[in-house]
């Protein structure tokens, strides 16, 4: 009886095929833009082109302020408060509204078109060219220290969808 039970421990089946492999899920989607959105308060520089703007204030590099291709804008709001943390978040293709705090009529709105630079923890001068605007900020610009809002809005590049599941095995 050992004989027999020895040759049978030592007898293998022979190994079947391998199953066909399955065929891989497809990949997500890519996700949407996100925004989002910081609103502070600056005063209108018309008395300058280019350089510091001054604490709390912005200015545009074109006497008309519709035709500028950049726009400076200091790292101290008008309410002395240093948010040079958000002003370096913006980026390439970001925008920056611009609107006159007693009418949400007069407005700017631009896109950012190249690399923003800055004069570290002072300004920051971005690279710019209008989307949209309206009111004063339309036709004769923000006058000389008009009370502003200005909304920095990022867009993020929503996260890629995930990849789909593995098919199962064939036998």
């Amino acid at each position: 009886l050992r004989g027999i039970l020895k040759a049978a421990d030592e007898c293998e089946g022979v190994q079947g095929q391998t199953g066909t492999q399955g065929v891989q899920g497809t990949t997500g989607t890519q996700g949407n833009t996100g925004t989002s959105a910081n609103l502070f308060n600056y005063k209108a520089n018309t008395g300058a082109t280019s350089g510091d703007p001054g604490d709390g204030y912005l200015l545009w590099n074109n006497g008309t302020q519709t035709s500028a291709t950049s726009i400076n804008i200091d790292h101290l709001t008008a309410d002395g408060q240093d948010i040079d943390i958000f002003l370096a978040l913006i980026q390439n293709s970001e925008t920056i509204t611009i609107q006159d705090r007693a009418n949400s009529a007069n407005y700017q709105t631009w896109q950012i078109n190249g690399t923003p630079t800055t004069v570290s923890n002072n300004y920051w001068t971005y690279p710019v060219a209008l989307l949209a605007s309206g009111g004063t900020g339309s036709g004769t610009g923000f006058a000389n220290d008009t009370a502003l809002f200005v909304a920095l809005v990022n867009g993020v590049t929503g996260a890629q969808g995930t990849t789909g599941t593995q098919g199962t095995q064939g036998i």
